[in-house]
């Protein structure tokens, strides 16, 4: 689905260490050390080509290695997950409520 954007990228002559500093600004980590939240799940593809997995254990180290749940999918097949991933992370709410 990301083809026409990457397709869009080369057309206008942006090679990849250009694309990677154009969009370090949005790096999760770099806002890590001011996350308040105190109990955190994560969700990650396994084989996410998207957001890498690499990525993910990036994050994941900035916010304190919190419970990481790793699905077997990628970015869009994640869809298929979504009934197992609403049920985990209301459980993992519900697990966590104040009181």
């Amino acid at each position: 689905m990301t083809r026409y954007v990457k397709a869009d990228i080369q057309r206008a002559g942006i090679d990849r260490a250009e694309l990677e500093r154009i969009w370090s600004v949005t790096n999760p980590t770099l806002l890590a050390p001011h996350n308040k939240v105190k109990n955190l799940l994560m969700m990650a593809g396994k084989f996410d080509e998207i957001v890498l997995p690499k990525f993910t254990l990036e994050l994941w180290e900035a916010l304190g290695r919190p419970p990481l749940r790793w699905y077997p999918c990628a970015h869009y097949s994640a869809f298929f997950f979504l009934g197992s991933m609403v049920r985990e992370a209301a459980r993992f709410f519900l697990d966590h409520l104040p009181g």
